[in-house]
């Protein structure tokens, strides 16, 4: 019995997020076609704003405002990027090497990735490459196993998760 119960709670953390990432899912998709759009819309014009001011991130102390923070943070809606999906293109890259002690979970937007997970270590530095889009100011792209992770750089707040975008 007792180890029954230890199946059990081991399973429970996988099905929760298995069952969140379905609440996204579903969330997603019961929103009207025009606010999607609408969405689609706003990520296309802030891509075209950011496409030349890429920010170089080399300097950056992670956990810590970046400069000009104050500038572009007031005006950002999160809610068009927001969103679970999985890749329509599988890159190959090479063997993810995680953190000692730590394995694979699934992430959600709207969950809060640890701090070890985005040190510049795993950032993806060159994500267009790979046919994701320009992070708005304050985000970064991050490897986390297979999957993409759109991730703030001052709280490890994920907005967007890319599942399946690499194999090796």
């Amino acid at each position: 019995m007792m180890v029954l119960a230890t199946c059990a709670l081991a399973a429970t953390p996988t099905m929760a997020a298995q069952n969140d990432w379905n609440r996204n899912q579903q969330q997603q998709q019961q929103r009207p076609p025009q606010q999607r759009q609408q969405d689609q819309r706003q990520i296309q014009q802030h891509q075209q704003i950011q496409q030349n001011q890429r920010y170089d991130w080399r300097k950056y102390q992670p956990g810590r405002y970046p400069p000009q923070w104050n500038t572009y943070r007031p005006t950002f809606n999160p809610a068009p990027y927001h969103g679970n999906v999985q890749a329509t293109n599988r890159y190959r890259i090479q063997r993810y090497v995680g953190p000692r002690g730590w394995a694979y979970r699934r992430w959600v937007y709207g969950q809060y990735l640890p701090a070890i997970y985005w040190t510049r270590n795993y950032w993806l530095g060159s994500y267009w490459q790979f046919g994701l889009f320009n992070p708005p100011y304050g985000y970064v792209w991050v490897r986390y196993y297979d999957d993409a992770l759109l991730v703030s750089v001052e709280s490890g707040h994920i907005i967007r998760v890319v599942y399946g975008i690499f194999y090796y």
